[in-house]
């Protein structure tokens, strides 16, 4: 075959590094579509309300997990094309409408519910920090102030685990009491009310007077919480 057919077969069909290159061209166009159209998603669901599954930091290992910002990143990489600003945009829209969530949610709560609230602003601090997203005011007041709602609601429940009440006296859940209280108040770092001590130190005295007592109740105290 001559150097002119050899040349039109070229022009017909183009050289292998020619057909490489139109492929790879069109796979970051089709990347590029498919990544905006992801981001289009993800915008109109956290604008809808629907931000919790955006609110985080990392994409997750399990594909199903995936949501559209994660898919749009994956589909720049992939392509070798430069990840949009938006993207990190939209993560940091969705960890901020987390926070507020968590803020009204937590105002909202029962002091026997504070605990799961306060589960849910450390997982929330912990995507923020990893995401490079500074916590609102309104954020870290929220959690001081559950802090020192949950301590009082342990010393106030001490109260009546040490008290002959409907299910007599539980020591057991009351030291529960002091030990949650002094977690709680080494977690935020709060000043701890003398009543703290004052409970404490009763309940010492109560174990060491009646510890005799106790050891008896006590395979009754397992059963009974087994059977809760």
């Amino acid at each position: 075959m001559g150097r002119d057919s050899m040349g039109l077969l070229r022009a017909l069909f183009g050289s292998d590094e020619e057909k490489l290159a139109t492929r790879r061209a069109t796979a970051r166009r089709d990347a590029a579509r498919s990544a905006a159209a992801s981001i289009s998603l993800a915008r109109k669901d956290i604008e809808t309300g629907n931000f919790h599954h955006y609110a985080r930091a990392e994409i997750p290992s399990d594909m199903w997990e995936l949501n559209e910002l994660d898919r749009a990143e994956l589909c720049l990489t992939g392509s070798g094309l430069q990840i949009s600003p938006e993207i990190a945009e939209l993560r940091k829209t969705a960890i901020l409408a987390r926070m507020a969530s968590v803020v009204e949610e937590t105002l909202k709560a029962e002091d026997s519910c504070l605990r799961f609230r306060l589960e849910d602003i450390e997982e929330t601090t912990t995507i923020a920090s990893k995401a490079g997203v500074p916590l609102t005011r309104e954020f870290e007041t929220v959690e001081m102030q559950a802090l020192s709602r949950i301590v009082n609601y342990h010393l106030k429940d001490y109260w009546y685990n040490m008290h002959d009440g409907w299910y007599g006296v539980r020591p057991s859940s009351a030291s529960s009491n002091v030990q949650a209280a002094q977690y709680y108040i080494m977690k935020g770092r709060l000043p701890v009310p003398e009543e703290f001590f004052v409970k404490r130190d009763a309940l010492e005295e109560f174990l060491m007077k009646h510890k005799n007592v106790l050891a008896k109740l006590a395979p009754y105290e397992e059963k009974r919480k087994s059977a809760a």
